[in-house]
């Protein structure tokens, strides 16, 4: 496994309730957004303007996001790794948003769906995620899947389900290890309509379900030896306690459910580290969404088209949230464990990159884990 790991915990940690009642009591938290605009591939993003803040949805206005405070504004991402969730634009100014009050689920996934179909379109406009790679090779797999791809070994014969897999450059990687089914689901229809493309021109047999995660087990038949989910994917969801339970739906007694995320920690450090790395946005998961407005995403290519349905909602969770999630829902984890490495560079004057293709923190990286992997079995 590549990079550094910590400790892998056999306990899980309860949240600061009073934080998150004062929060959800209307009052709402007023934090600074990650304001930094992604630059192409490979070089370092510019520090945003300092001074903007957002709010909750329980109040008037707020600016856009990423997943989990969305915080990070787009920051730089190693080339190779197709994250699935990005920080807002600095140069979009805050709006008073129309989901201000709102409190239905069901629009706010109907914003992030058409979001993210906008996204679909500007993603392939170029390369992404390495795919001419991916199509020019029939072994090749994905970078980011190759991280973790030793973990579950033999695939041959198994039933998979890749959850929020956007355009399925991860998904075919699957298939190319020789898993029996391969289900590849997302919440939008327009990224699985560029994922049956590349599954075709690959020649990889996919499965691709539109649905939301809350509703894939009514959505797929059968359960699976192995449900998998990675980068920038928990942020788009507002309640992990019922994703959970989701995810032991699907598995099979004796399967295996894995998750690489940006760390809730990593995600609650504020924008300005000019006088160092300083705690300004939520840690724990609020009941209200952080709502963005934002034409940008996480990749780039001159002349793609920009995103037109830009208000989107996320939230973020924490560690401890996350494990009893999947404790409750009868998952017994196996490792928990928490990295030094992201995949891109929020903060260009603190973080050097590695011959990894990984950003880590110049001074110090123990202080502060930016990812953080969970593995758990079906008993």
């Amino acid at each position: 496994m590549i990079g550094e790991v910590g400790a892998v915990v056999g306990t899980s940690w309860g949240d600061d309730s009073s934080s998150k009642d004062d929060a959800s009591k209307g009052g709402g938290v007023v934090v600074e957004p990650r304001s930094k605009i992604p630059q192409q591939p490979g070089k370092p993003a510019k520090m945003g303007r300092a001074g903007q803040t957002w709010q909750t949805s329980t109040q008037a206005s707020r600016p856009n996001r990423r997943g989990l405070a969305e915080k990070k504004a787009r920051r730089v991402k190693n080339p190779a790794w197709p994250q699935k969730a990005r920080w807002p634009k600095n140069e979009n100014t805050l709006r008073k948003s129309p989901m201000s009050k709102l409190t239905n689920q069901a629009a706010w996934f109907s914003d992030n769906e058409k979001n993210w179909d906008d996204r679909a379109n500007l993603h392939m406009a170029g390369d992404y995620c390495g795919l001419s790679r991916l199509l020019a090779d029939p072994n090749a797999i994905s970078t980011e899947l190759a991280l973790d791809i030793g973990r579950f070994g033999d695939l041959a014969g198994k039933q998979v389900m890749h959850l929020q897999c956007h355009v399925g450059t991860d998904t075919i990687g699957f298939a190319r290890r020789g898993a029996a089914r391969v289900v590849g689901l997302d919440l939008s229809e327009t990224s699985l309509a560029h994922a049956r493309a590349i599954a075709d021109k690959a020649g990889a047999d996919v499965e691709y379900v539109h649905a939301n995660v809350y509703d894939a087990r009514q959505a797929v038949s059968g359960d699976f030896d192995l449900v998998y989910t990675s980068i920038g994917v928990l942020c788009w969801l507002p309640d992990v306690v019922q994703w959970a339970r989701v995810i032991a739906s699907l598995l099979k007694p004796g399967g295996t459910f894995f998750i690489r995320d940006d760390h809730p920690m990593f995600m609650a450090i504020g924008e300005d580290v000019s006088d160092g790395l300083k705690v300004e946005q939520p840690y724990f998961q609020l009941d209200t969404p952080m709502t963005w407005d934002d034409d940008s995403s996480y990749v780039d290519t001159p002349g793609a088209p920009r995103i037109a349905h830009t208000t989107n909602h996320q939230w973020n969770h924490s560690l401890g949230q996350i494990i009893t999630a999947l404790i409750a829902a009868g998952l017994v984890v196996d490792g928990v464990e928490e990295f030094t490495y992201s995949a891109w560079c929020p903060w260009p004057g603190l973080m050097e990159q590695h011959a990894d293709g990984m950003w880590r923190l110049r001074e110090q990286p123990e202080r502060l884990p930016l990812q953080f992997a969970i593995s758990a079995h079906k008993v």
